[in-house]
């Protein structure tokens, strides 16, 4: 399973030096996942907009949070989702307030269908 979708092994390609082609299909996310995908392009964006307003380069900002710079390419995208305790990490690299990063969003109630 990878992203919430089942690969064969059949699928996966081996290629030189150890690597994998790993089929496209792999890569995309369970349908069920989507709906918060707008929310987190939204973090990104703040995320984003804060690094800049500090001055840091996504390298810059990678070594504050003890993180890989192409995951904080992948949170400013909205491509991933994080760990609260990435999430602190971020807060208190850019100094900025929660509302900053996270601003309050609709979340809509689902009730359960009668059978």
């Amino acid at each position: 399973m990878r992203n919430g979708v089942a690969c064969r092994r059949q699928d996966i390609t081996p290629l030189r030096g150890g690597q994998f082609e790993i089929p496209a299909l792999c890569g995309v996310p369970n349908a069920r996942h989507r709906p918060h995908q707008e929310l987190l392009k939204k973090l990104g964006a703040s995320v984003r907009r804060e690094r800049q307003r500090m001055g840091y380069t996504q390298e810059t900002l990678a070594e504050l949070i003890d993180v890989h710079p192409r995951m904080v390419q992948k949170i400013e995208a909205g491509e991933t989702n994080i760990l609260a305790t990435t999430a602190m990490r971020l807060q208190a690299a850019l100094e900025c307030e929660w509302t900053a990063l996270m601003p309050p969003v609709k979340i809509e109630k689902r009730v359960p269908k009668a059978r």
